[in-house]
């Protein structure tokens, strides 16, 4: 494995024993997820995320979702999972999206509610479809110009939750942005990194993008992105550090204060910066110091 500080010759990994677990899915709104997430986990819950409808024509845009859970049973129990999908199923959830978001969100849920009360190994429900060439599949189906999704993750308190989703549905409606998948779980804070992700225990909320591969479609895109971490700086809130190069250096600064002190070191322990990356150069040229 290769860090931007060298290589790491060992890792000491934190296991635990897999569980039988059972799905329990809600549809909910945004403005009772902070207290569900609560609930769920005082009733000894285990995993559990929220994922919201991405049809920005709705006024239920971002406001209501799918809320699936996962409660520990006896380890006796019979794991029971008759339906799942299948990678042509996930194709076809993707092609909706691109094309018909509201019923996109009424398919998955329609499913998600019907699996409610299935049972699953912990370990294995954590596996997920992988489909590759995606996007040239979609674009293959429906044509239009080339594009891709952008990834990123948006941290915010969990109790400023719902504000932040309906102010960034008003962002990404004003800027004409196409959300494609998108969804809510809870990270704790992160007490370890130097450049910590999670520096309270924060909601994360995912947006995958759909960004048009085009000067103006790639600043439209940046344009969303920076107007979503703004946001969540002004509710104490961060965003994830390395999915994209949009962040403007203020926003970076504002989320990682450290960030410098960071560029500092990577030249104290790498002087001759063997490791690097892309991400890394774009950054050391805007904010390194001295």
């Amino acid at each position: 494995m290769i860090s931007l500080f060298g290589l790491i010759d060992s890792v000491r990994l934190r296991l635990v024993p897999r569980q039988k677990l059972r799905r329990v899915v809600e549809i909910i709104r945004a403005d009772d997820l902070p207290k569900r997430f609560e609930e769920r986990i005082a009733q000894k819950f285990l995993y559990g995320d929220f994922q919201f409808l991405v049809d920005e024509k709705s006024p239920d845009f971002l406001q209501r979702g799918v809320f699936s859970c996962y409660e520990p049973i006896d380890e006796h129990g019979p794991i029971v999972a008759k339906k799942e999908l299948r990678e042509d199923d996930w194709l076809e959830l993707l092609r909706l999206a691109y094309t018909d978001r509201e019923k996109a969100f009424e398919r998955y849920s329609d499913y998600y509610l019907s699996t409610n009360g299935q049972t699953y190994w912990s370990d294995t429900n954590q596996l997920g479809a992988y489909l590759p060439n995606y996007a040239q599949k979609i674009r293959e189906q429906i044509g239009g110009e080339e594009s891709s999704l952008i990834i990123t993750e948006i941290y915010v308190p969990r109790t400023d939750l719902p504000d932040f989703l309906a102010q960034a549905a008003e962002l990404l409606r004003s800027n004409r942005t196409i959300v494609i998948y998108g969804t809510v779980r809870l990270i704790e804070k992160d007490d370890e990194s130097f450049l910590a992700w999670a520096k309270e225990p924060y909601a994360c909320v995912i947006f995958n993008l759909l960004s048009f591969h085009t000067p103006r479609g790639i600043e439209a895109s940046a344009r969303s992105f920076r107007g979503l971490i703004d946001l969540a700086i002004a509710r104490g809130g961060s965003y994830y550090l390395t999915y994209h190069k949009f962040a403007k250096p203020e926003q970076v600064i504002a989320c990682y204060p450290q960030f410098k002190r960071f560029l500092d070191l990577k030249r104290k322990y790498d002087p001759t910066e063997r490791f690097q990356s892309d991400w890394y150069r774009y950054y050391r040229k805007l904010l390194a110091s001295g």
